[in-house]
């Protein structure tokens, strides 16, 4: 089946139009929690789900149990619903579950959530469920498209917000989707008129994010100075969390690949994720924007600054706060 739109997915759900396969797959988990919500909410009366809505968790199951499951016919009623959640810890082989896909169940709904990652697209069950079913992976979104979400899902829910607010939630919760539709539904109980400003959003929420090195890593690595130092002083006022030997490791370890990847024979995804031995080629991504971004000179010159920085942390050479060594690595870094 063609792809769909996670709207396009909730719609039909609403409208009560199943497929009888869903492979929700993808490093986002909110909108696999959302569409398997809709399922649960809209697929039958709520006195029916005891005798036929079953889920199992991904540990606790093989595929030979799933399949009897979801063979199984509804117990008066229209349908039955088969969740498997937390698909990506099944100790057994998922590709087991494509025979079902020869022939499902018509009275069956099976919904297959997958976290953190995707399944191979080449494999097997995946072509099975696309040509039966649906397979949709949830990406995470991009920083500058929160906002937007925050936006709406106030409209969803039928409250405004205002641009500035929502802009400031962005920048204090981050990326987590489940967190800012917790945050917002807390607002949804306080907003005057149903619509929440920044005065709202200062109150009650505040900066409860808490960055990742690998996030510190990504601003330095696409020269966004602005988040960099964003961040630079987040942590430090949080230097127990982030201790400046956690950090050096980190991007001595990326900008010594990125120096590697200007002798990589082929400049593309694939070919920079095999010279330099990553798992996904998305992981290349970084370092060819990192490319155009820094000359392999000024690489060098990083790679030399880290082992001095990381020295004089240590006692040696001229010493001094940690902090203020740190800040003075990433001023060179990105100038």
């Amino acid at each position: 089946m063609p792809a769909m739109t996670v709207n396009e997915i909730a719609r039909d759900i609403v409208a009560r139009k199943f497929s009888p396969v869903y492979l929700l797959m993808g490093p986002e988990s909110f909108y696999i929690d959302y569409l398997c919500d809709l399922i649960a909410k809209y697929s039958m009366a709520e006195e029916d789900k005891e005798l036929n809505m079953t889920t199992f968790y991904g540990k606790d199951v093989c595929a030979d149990d799933i399949i009897q499951q979801a063979l199984r016919y509804p117990i008066m009623a229209e349908r039955q619903v088969v969740f498997v959640k937390e698909m990506q810890s099944m100790e057994d082989n998922p590709e087991k579950l494509a025979r079902y896909m020869e022939k499902p169940q018509p009275a069956t709904v099976l919904v297959l959530c997958y976290k953190n990652g995707s399944i191979d697209k080449r494999k097997k069950i995946v072509s099975e469920i696309n040509r039966i079913g649906i397979v949709f992976e949830s990406a995470k979104i991009k920083d500058n498209m929160l906002p937007q979400f925050i936006t709406s899902y106030c409209k969803g829910n039928e409250y405004a917000i205002d641009p500035n607010a929502a802009g400031l939630m962005a920048e204090y919760i981050g990326s987590d989707l489940n967190r800012i539709a917790n945050e917002l539904k807390k607002l949804f109980l306080t907003a005057k008129d149903k619509k929440i400003t920044s005065d709202d959003v200062n109150k009650h929420i505040g900066v409860t994010r808490e960055y990742s090195t690998y996030e510190f890593r990504d601003a330095i690595s696409s020269k966004n100075i602005i988040k960099a130092n964003t961040i630079l002083n987040y942590m430090e006022e949080h230097t127990k969390t982030y201790p400046i030997q956690m950090i050096l490791p980190n991007l001595f370890a990326f900008f010594s690949n990125l120096m590697l990847a200007y002798y990589s024979p082929s400049k593309d995804e694939k070919g920079i994720a095999q010279f330099l031995g990553l798992k996904n080629e998305w992981q290349a991504k970084e370092y060819i924007k990192a490319m155009s971004l820094y000359k392999g000179r000024k690489v060098m010159e990083i790679i030399e600054e880290i082992k001095n920085t990381d020295a004089k942390s240590k006692g040696f050479g001229n010493g001094g706060n940690t902090t203020h060594l740190l800040k003075e690595l990433v001023y060179f870094i990105l100038h």
